[in-house]
């Protein structure tokens, strides 16, 4: 561990005393930092509170947010962080606790803290506009979960459905078997071949933020069951931003009043290696061919320098340089008859 910090916080508004917050950096690649809370009890003993490991280096923020003398610490929710998108593109919603008699309690749909939700959404999506939309899809689940946080589950939802991009075009998802309690996938080794398929970017969004008590089964119902009468019609979605779009026939990924979103079906991660284990090896013979060129053209003339073509080729052709010199040789001396 490094970076050990503390400091004093007066997280519990009811108590005499401040608590300790005390964070500390354990390594690696964006993780982790641990922090805990220590708290002088009236009766003499401390009581520790553990927040678990959190992306970053360093403490939680700590602010008063809505400006009543009592500190709330922020977070994020870090299942979101490759769920859909790479850890670039991935967005994490916001988590707003409130510490009180050495328990922490998510408070962030206290209507008090809608307007700092409303700020960071905004907030995110200039940046990710001013960016060019990069990985649609770690950004729109995260603003579907933010506004479900807000009670805008269906305005979201709809604004989900005109930008997002395939699950096979975006590289990342979760499937049936992702989704499953770890108890019942064992690692995925009691998941089929046919759970481990990522599913399309709608289905699995509303069965994430269903497990992570983002919106309710009834939420789920009322955009899922819509889908499944009409899987090829388009969604009634806001029109995409120009008509010519729509008309040329070319859809694009970010309009879904183009293109029905996911109605493909995703490709299984074994069904790419599959492909590619099949043309490396052609691409491997042609590559081959195309290095002892000199070579076979200095045997097939039978030059009387075929030999030193051959040993150059085979040495020095990777330097370029050397192919070329070879080449030349083996064009450049006179042919002999067999």
């Amino acid at each position: 561990m490094a970076q050990l910090k503390m400091s004093f916080r007066q997280l519990d508004a009811s108590s005499p005393f401040p608590q300790v917050m005390v964070s500390a950096y354990t390594g690696g690649a964006h993780c982790c930092s641990l922090t805990s809370i220590f708290d002088l009890r009236p009766d003499g003993r401390w009581a520790h509170l553990e927040l678990g490991a959190l992306d970053g280096d360093g403490e939680p923020d700590v602010v008063d947010i809505a400006g009543n003398g009592q500190e709330e610490i922020l977070t994020v929710d870090q299942s979101f962080l490759y769920a859909f998108a790479s850890h670039a593109g991935s967005e994490a919603p916001v988590v707003i606790s409130r510490y009180h008699d050495g328990v922490l309690e998510n408070v962030t749909r206290d209507p008090a803290y809608r307007n700092y939700l409303r700020d960071d959404l905004s907030n995110r999506r200039r940046k990710w506009i001013q960016a060019g939309r990069f990985e649609p899809n770690g950004f729109l689940a995260y603003e579907v979960a933010t506004r479900a946080n807000l009670g805008e589950f269906a305005e979201g939802w709809r604004d989900m459905l005109a930008h997002a991009q395939s699950t096979k075009a975006s590289g990342f998802g979760l499937s049936a078997c992702d989704l499953k309690p770890a108890a019942e996938k064992q690692n995925g080794h009691a998941c089929s071949s046919q759970e481990k398929e990522l599913l399309p970017f709608p289905q699995a969004l509303a069965a994430f933020l269903q497990q992570n008590g983002y919106i309710t089964p009834e939420q789920v119902a009322s955009v899922t069951e819509t889908r499944k009468p009409v899987p090829a019609e388009p969604q009634p979605v806001p029109a995409p931003p120009t008509s010519e779009s729509a008309q040329s026939g070319n859809s694009s990924p970010s309009s879904a009043a183009a293109k029905p979103p996911e109605t493909d079906q995703a490709v299984p991660p074994s069904g790419l290696v599959a492909k590619s284990g099949a043309l490396f090896p052609v691409l491997a013979g042609l590559g081959l061919v195309l290095y002892l060129v000199p070579l076979l053209i200095a045997y097939r003339r039978n030059t009387p320098n075929q030999h030193r073509v051959a040993m150059i080729t085979i040495l020095l052709g990777w330097t370029v340089i050397g192919w070329i010199a070879a080449l030349v040789m083996a064009l450049s001396q006179p042919a002999r008859k067999r």
